[in-house]
């Protein structure tokens, strides 16, 4: 692809994963211009409350280690200036990054528009271009083609097969059948019933 303005990848971590609601507490953008030449921009930030537990097992970044760290206030206006005239680029900066970025720009009396912004995020290229079906993951776990897919019975038994696969696969995922339907519910968004 050739790129006739230069693209800002960017990623932020955070005290947790509401764009609107939530501050930043790490900011890396990289300028790749054109010809090759990269700048960078990053900062730890001081998100001015307590980073949650959750949070912080995610990106390790801790209460002390931002305690010296500027405000986003501090840094609103490089980073704006940094971004001026840039597309933007990354992994899922579409339902996260942007909107963070936007709402911490909004609370430092900065106004960021993506308007005339070319804007590419890998996440959904990736979500794209590799099939997220039974099929493709039977494929990948098992190793095996799934005959007869769309068949409740095949694909009940390829569902199966892969979640035995996943369990040996990943040592991350908890063993304990409570806390694994308690981890898949979380990660898809739902709660159980009350």
């Amino acid at each position: 692809m050739l790129i006739d303005r230069p693209i800002v990848f960017m990623d932020l971590e955070a005290t947790g994963i509401s764009p609107y609601q939530d501050r930043i507490v790490e900011i890396a953008f990289l300028k790749r211009f054109p010809n090759g030449r990269e700048e960078f921009f990053g900062s730890l930030v001081n998100p001015q409350q307590p980073i949650p537990k959750a949070a912080m097992a995610i990106h390790r970044i801790t209460d002390e280690m931002v305690a010296q760290s500027p405000a986003f206030t501090q840094l609103a206006a490089d980073a704006f200036k940094f971004l001026e005239n840039c597309d933007l680029g990354g992994f899922g900066i579409l339902k996260y990054d942007v909107p963070l970025l936007s709402s911490e720009f909004s609370r430092a009396g900065y106004f960021f528009s993506t308007d005339g912004r070319r804007m590419f995020d890998a996440l959904t290229i990736y979500h794209k271009m590799e099939p997220r079906t039974l099929e493709a993951a039977y494929r990948f776990y098992c190793g095996k083609t799934l005959e007869s897919a769309h068949r409740a019975e095949a694909d009940a038994r390829a569902s199966a097969e892969v979640f035995r696969a996943q369990l040996g696969r990943y040592e991350a995922i908890p063993k304990d059948p409570d806390e694994l339907s308690e981890w898949c519910l979380r990660r898809a968004g739902l709660r159980r019933p009350s």
